[in-house]
């Protein structure tokens, strides 16, 4: 677990990139707003794939342009192997967590193989200091998702988490 607090501008998409890609494997990325995060995005569009494919896309804008994609990336994502050199950075609103038990079925068997290798929960502040009145689906996180993908009864525990934001309260 890490807890990256960097001002805007300090490098935390970088050393996301940098985990991910090192990891390889799937990351999922959850964003609480795209405007928050639409810098992040653009940055990960012009990965370098000389090592290894490297993609990025965003669940929500997938389900909410085509169904098919969306299907397509379900696929993709769960036919990546234990031992895959490929990188799948999956950006996720958390509503769409808690709306599309499928995605989350799909994350939850790949954490279990060991594929989904980092967790990344952007802007942790709202979730610390509005999880029970910015968005409801923040609260749900935990039993929905974190519950399952983090559950120690299942032995050996393989997924890293970091916890990134730009603003820390006293």
């Amino acid at each position: 677990m890490l807890l990256l607090v960097k001002r805007t501008g300090g490098g935390k998409t970088h050393i996301t990139r940098v985990v991910g890609a090192a990891e390889k494997g799937i990351t999922i990325i959850v964003i609480n707003l795209y405007t928050l995060s639409a810098n992040q995005m653009v940055k990960f569009v012009g990965a370098n794939q000389e090592y290894g494919m490297v993609e990025a896309p965003t669940v929500d804008a997938l389900f909410d342009q085509s169904k098919q994609q969306y299907h397509e990336l379900l696929q993709r994502a769960n036919g990546l192997p234990r031992d895959t050199i490929s990188t799948i950075f999956i950006f996720s609103l958390p509503q769409l967590l808690c709306n599309h038990p499928e995605f989350v079925q799909m994350l939850d068997n790949k954490a279990l193989e060991a594929v989904l290798r980092v967790v990344i929960l952007d802007e942790i502040h709202l979730h610390v200091q509005q999880g029970t009145s910015f968005r409801k689906e923040i609260h749900e996180l935990r039993p929905i998702f974190f519950d399952r993908i983090f559950d120690k009864r299942r032995g050996k525990l393989h997924q890293k988490i970091i916890f990134a934001t730009g603003t820390l309260y006293r």
